[in-house]
């Protein structure tokens, strides 16, 4: 996955987003009640927090998803949120005008596995 940012502003504080995958009814896979396809991190890998960035940087992320077993076949939506702290109880909200938590990414058609 490739994420790329523009700081359009100064930023106070430095950020973490949340990525998972939800099925079309919005639900992610679970493993005995929780989650097991998602990433946390803090934006800029620690090396460039967005505490640092100036107006006009543009970072690049890359990260690595790995489908786990327990994953069905199936179309999957990509989803992320931001949050100002590593606790994750300050949301940022990406949409002032819907309140929507989460922005949708992209999808991804996870396959039946084929070898062992």
């Amino acid at each position: 996955l490739d994420y790329y940012w523009e700081a359009l502003d100064n930023l106070d504080t430095d950020l973490y987003m949340k990525v998972f995958f939800v099925d079309s009814f919005g639900r992610p896979p679970l493993k005995q009640g929780y989650p097991v396809w998602f990433q946390n991190h803090e934006l800029g890998a620690q090396v460039f927090p967005t505490s640092q960035w100036a107006p006009g940087d543009k970072v690049r992320e890359s990260y690595l998803s790995i489908v786990p077993r327990q994953v069905p076949p199936g179309i999957y939506h990509l989803l992320a949120q931001l949050y100002e702290s590593d606790d994750q109880t300050q949301i940022l909200q990406p949409s002032r005008e819907t309140g929507d938590q989460s922005v949708v990414l992209g999808q991804v058609t996870v396959t039946k596995r084929t070898w062992r």
